[in-house]
C-alpha cells in the first residue's frame, strides 16, 4: 500500500474537519525516540496507554466535531486529569457499530473513545495501519504548545470489534512531552473549537 493510499482516508477526515495535515511521511518504530515509541508501538488503546504511561486519568477535549448520519467526525486532544495535553487526534467513529447507550456517550464527546470501549466492555481490536512522522505546522504547534518547529510522530489505526467491523479511524499524534496547557495561549476559533 502507498503512502497516499493510507493516508487518504486521514486526508478525507481532516478535511472534513477544516484541518489540513503536514507533510507526512511513514516513520518505523526503531526510528522514534523514546517515549514516544513505547506510546505508540502497541496493539492496544492509546487512551488505556497513556493513563498507565503517565500514571494519570485522561480526559477528552474536542476541538471539533462534525457527525454525517452514523458518522462522527472528531479533531481532540487527550489530556490528563492534571491538564497536560499527551496527544492530537483526527477520528473517524462509525457509530452504528454500538449500543445505544454508548452511542450517546460517543455522540455527546465528553469521554475518549478507549475509555468507553474499555468501560461498556466492547470487544474490539487495533489494526495498526503504520506508524508516521511530520514536522509541527502553525497549527500542530498552538495545539501541541510547541515553542518550534519539532519532529512528531504518530500512527494510524483502526479500531475493529471482534467481527472485524470498523469502530473507528484515527491518526494519533504524540507531542514530545505532556504540555502543560498554561504554557501557551490556545486560540481556540484558530483551532476550530465549538464547530
Amino acid at each position: 500500500m502507498t503512502l497516499m493510499t493510507l493516508l487518504q482516508p486521514f486526508h478525507m477526515m481532516a478535511e472534513r474537519l477544516g484541518l489540513t495535515l503536514p507533510d507526512i511521511e511513514l516513520a518505523q518504530p526503531e526510528e522514534m525516540p523514546s517515549p514516544q515509541r513505547d506510546l505508540l508501538v502497541h496493539h492496544g488503546d492509546m487512551t488505556l496507554r497513556l493513563q498507565d504511561h503517565y500514571r494519570l486519568p485522561i480526559h477528552l477535549d474536542t476541538l471539533k466535531v462534525m457527525q454525517d448520519g452514523d458518522v462522527l467526525y472528531r479533531k481532540v486532544l487527550l489530556r490528563l486529569s492534571d491538564g497536560r495535553i499527551v496527544e492530537f487526534g483526527v477520528i473517524r467513529i462509525f457509530l452504528d457499530v454500538f449500543p445505544d447507550e454508548v452511542r450517546r456517550l460517543v455522540e455527546a464527546c465528553y469521554f475518549p473513545l478507549g475509555g468507553l470501549l474499555h468501560r461498556y466492555q466492547i470487544g474490539h481490536h487495533s489494526s495498526l495501519q503504520g506508524f508516521v512522522t511530520c514536522f509541527s505546522d502553525g497549527i500542530l504547534e498552538r495545539i501541541l504548545g510547541l515553542g518550534a518547529t519539532t519532529r512528531l510522530y504518530g500512527r494510524l489505526n483502526r479500531l475493529l470489534t471482534d467481527d472485524d467491523r470498523c469502530i473507528a479511524e484515527v491518526m494519533e499524534i504524540l507531542p514530545p512531552k505532556a504540555v502543560d496547557p498554561e504554557s501557551f495561549e490556545m486560540d481556540r476559533d484558530t483551532l476550530g473549537a465549538g464547530s
